[in-house]
């Protein structure tokens, strides 16, 4: 049983760097084989007056078989420690059950001149040998790192990162060669095909406390210092503490893979507390700029409660130097480095997990100087080996106890299951748009069924993806209807074809539904010039008539198509404007038709204006309000045109949203920033529909890949594992996050990070995971089957 924690009642974590480092391969074996070493026995003495029952050891020299950690528990932990001959007597020892060690990348050759001094130099110990090292060591182990445990370690589920590249993270600040025009080239593509990105190792350490797994995350990134204007230690510092970041937090981490090729991070809800030197300080010092508040920021992480020392105030004062012109604390200091700089820092952290765990106390040990055990951390001695007694690092813990698991759900902004929207129906199906299509896609089990909206000649709503009607009917089989194939701009972009607001709707009603893209679709081409082009109405009628048969409620989420064409710039084939004002169009309809349940109705639209006249106008006349969804990526043309003086010139459009709109604003990314997001909900939205690369990037491949072995060779995208802070963005402002278009088509799969072909169901299952409140998709019956397999494993 642990000597600190029973069970129920907390357990304390800790983490010191310890400077258990030595000159030479071997030397801390030889140290630690005998009980007689000062430095190792003032360091198991910090140890055993802490009593931690978790401790990560930073700077330990690595040594195969766990033999140097087997030793220091042995003859050190284990043997009660009283180097200072304290009349109250010895520290209580410590028994340490189980420990884990793993090579380190200090020390180990790289075989290329990684500081770019013209020399390869791969002789240990020799000079500029550890500038060269994938870490840097003087040889292969140097400042390594040891756990040791009161509680078992879980050794079978381990997770090791060693070998991680650092090219291998999206978004990577890899440092730049200022003495060239190129980017990000101080390193050759040869050397960052075999650089790592750990100067040490990461390691995911799950150990059995109380009963639950809790993960000790341990790591010791590289000091930012040592380098040159290239930075290329501090910026790989910033990476390392960014791995740990989004390893720990759900959804960030997918395009991690550990040492034996598994990829992923922690789940949601999983317990873990994040241990060791990370070398950064949120205010002073050398690191990248808020580098260490990667992992202090991120929702995941609880550092609500920040280990102080009364020592590290008294020391900072005394010091001075450096110390003076600081702006952070020095209660919260952790290391005690040179006075004229860096000056003492936060450099080490104990940070536990949200969920499952809670901070209770914690605290660094570094006693004041009339404390009896101040000599155990003492002040800086160059006689001493490494200038301290112990180290230059303070051992720091937090007591946390063990809470229950939080009550299963969804990360859906309101926690329950997200919904699903048959996209065009169930366009995968049936050509897309069609009575039959919204009909499979509600027998599929879609929530909603999206209708996309343009007009007739004669005023009437039609259920069609875009004005041009050439793609998705047989108009061009009706050689009455030759003449009126006509080139517009649509949007600032040419298009030839047939349009709707050419046709009256009796003339649209001798038409036929064909498939939209055969060539991906053959099977839906068996259902061409079978169905009619049905109208708004009737598309409410077929939703209520199956309601009236079966029920159930189902909601329709019509789509405004290109509000501004309709009603400011387009024209029909006589050059007269065609003037329609569809959103009041489409509330006129809704209200005729006895069709206004909030709850059952969810109007959309990739331009802003309308949605903002909808709210703050058409639907207060009409009577209704009804909620609104904000469609992202491919729009806001309206915001080019409205703010053109030569075109719309029309700003007013815009009044009472609170976020400064320019020409640029629906292209340059101005309205994914977080204080957009916030201006729609203040004013209209309760919801935005973002294209689901917009959460998920992914890269082009070259040449395709065939994922399912059919011999066709289909997808040419890949994701990057990085995931946008659009869904967190969006859910901190109080707005659901509906995405588009989640299709099962290897045509528009992707691959995952790793390479492999990334199936349908575990797209489905990411998005679901991510916390998405809804998606679009050509195959409602694929996202009914994914949320219901998510609701069943989750609650």
């Amino acid at each position: 049983m642990p000597t600190h924690a029973t069970p129920g009642a907390g357990f304390r974590v800790a983490t010191f760097n310890a400077s258990l480092n030595r000159a030479a391969s071997g030397e801390l074996l030889t140290d630690l084989a005998t009980p007689d070493d000062a430095q190792a026995a003032t360091v198991a003495e910090i140890i055993q007056r802490a009593e931690p029952d978790l401790l990560l050891v930073n700077e330990f020299d690595y040594a195969p078989y766990g033999i140097n950690a087997d030793l220091f528990r042995l003859n050190y932990l284990a043997r009660p420690q009283n180097t200072l001959d304290l009349a109250e007597g010895p520290a209580a020892a410590q028994d340490y059950v189980d420990a884990f060690v793993a090579p380190s990348n200090t020390g180990i050759a790289s075989g290329f001149d990684l500081n770019n001094d013209g020399q390869v130099v791969t002789t240990p110990g020799a000079a500029g040998y550890g500038d060269d090292a994938l870490g840097f060591g003087a040889f292969p182990g140097q400042y390594g790192m040891a756990f040791f445990s009161k509680y078992p370690i879980l050794h079978d589920q381990v997770r090791t990162f060693q070998t991680f590249l650092w090219k291998d993270m999206p978004g990577a600040l890899l440092p730049d060669d200022p003495n060239t025009a190129a980017p990000a080239d101080w390193y050759s593509e040869e050397e960052l095909a075999n650089f790592r990105l750990a100067s040490k190792s990461f390691w995911d350490i799950p150990v059995l406390v109380d009963g639950e797994v809790v993960h000790i995350i341990a790591g010791h990134p590289t000091p930012p210092t040592f380098d040159g204007p290239e930075d290329r230690n501090g910026l790989r510092n910033h990476d390392e503490i960014r791995f740990l970041a989004d390893y720990v937090t759900p959804g960030h981490g997918g395009y991690i893979y550990d040492d034996a090729g598994v990829y992923g991070g922690l789940k949601d809800g999983e317990r873990f507390v994040v241990l060791g030197d990370m070398n950064a300080d949120p205010r002073d010092g050398d690191s990248v700029d808020a580098a260490i508040q990667q992992l202090l920021d991120s929702d995941a992480v609880d550092a609500s409660l920040r280990p102080a020392s009364a020592g590290g105030m008294e020391q900072a004062a005394e010091q001075g130097g450096a110390n003076d012109s600081h702006t952070g604390d020095p209660g919260f200091d952790t290391a005690d480095f040179a006075d004229t700089a860096p000056g003492n820092l936060r450099a080490d952290y104990v940070l536990p997990s949200k969920d499952g765990l809670a901070p209770r106390a914690a605290g660094v040990f570094w006693p004041q100087s009339d404390d009896p055990l101040f000599p155990l951390v003492g002040e800086y001695d160059p006689s001493l080996p490494g200038g301290f007694p112990s180290s230059d690092h303070r051992l720091v813990w937090a007591d946390l106890v063990v809470t229950p698991d939080a009550a299963p759900g969804f990360n859906t902004l309101d926690g329950e299951a997200p919904t699903v929207f048959g996209h065009r129906g169930a366009s995968a199906y049936r050509p897309e748009h069609t009575l039959a299509s919204y009909k499979l896609a509600i027998e599929q089990g879609a929530d909603f069924i999206e209708p996309d909206l343009v007009v007739t000649k004669d005023g009437v709503l039609i259920a069609r993806h875009e004005p041009e009607i050439g793609g998705t009917t047989d108009v061009a089989d009706h050689p009455e209807f030759a003449d009126r194939r006509a080139t517009k701009m649509l949007d600032g972009v040419p298009v030839t074809g047939w349009w709707a607001e050419d046709f009256t709707l009796a003339e649209i009603k001798t038409l036929h539904a064909r498939e939209r893209i055969p060539e991906i679709r053959p099977d839906n081409a068996e259902y061409n010039d079978l169905y009619r082009i049905p109208t708004f109405a009737e598309v409410i009628d077929l939703v209520k008539e199956v309601e009236f048969e079966t029920g159930r409620k189902i909601g329709i989420v019509p789509e405004t198509k290109h509000p501004t064409y309709f009603e400011y710039e387009g024209e029909h084939l006589d050059g007269t404007k065609i003037a329609q004002d569809t959103s009041k169009m489409l509330v006129d309809t809704l209200v005729a038709n006895d069709f206004t349940d909030p709850s059952r109705v969810i109007i959309q639209s990739f331009e802003l204006a309308n949605l903002i006249e909808l709210q703050k106008e058409i639907m207060p006349e009409a009577g209704i309000d009804i909620p609104l969804l904000q469609l992202m990526n491919e729009g806001g043309y309206d915001i080019a045109f409205n703010l053109d003086p030569a075109r719309g010139d029309n700003p007013e459009a815009y009044a009472g949203f609170g976020f400064d709109l320019s020409l640029d604003s629906a292209v340059n990314g101005d309205l994914y920033t977080p204080e957009a997001l916030q201006a729609m909900k203040a004013l209209f939205a309760e919801a935005i529909g973002p294209y689901k690369d917009d959460i998920l990037p992914t890269r082009p491949v070259s040449p395709p890949v065939d994922g399912d072995g059919d011999g066709e060779a289909q997808i040419a995208t890949q994701v990057t594992g990085q995931v946008i802070s659009l869904l967190d963005d969006a859910h901190a402002a109080g707005l659901e996050v509906v995405i588009y278009t989640l299709r099962d088509e290897e045509a528009f799969q992707a691959l995952n990070p790793d390479g492999s072909a990334r199936s349908p169901e575990d797209e489905y299952r990411t998005f679901i995971e991510l916390g998405v409140d809804g998606f679009f998709t050509d195959s409602p019956i694929s996202g009914r089957v994914a949320v219901e397999r998510a609701i069943d494993e989750l609650l």
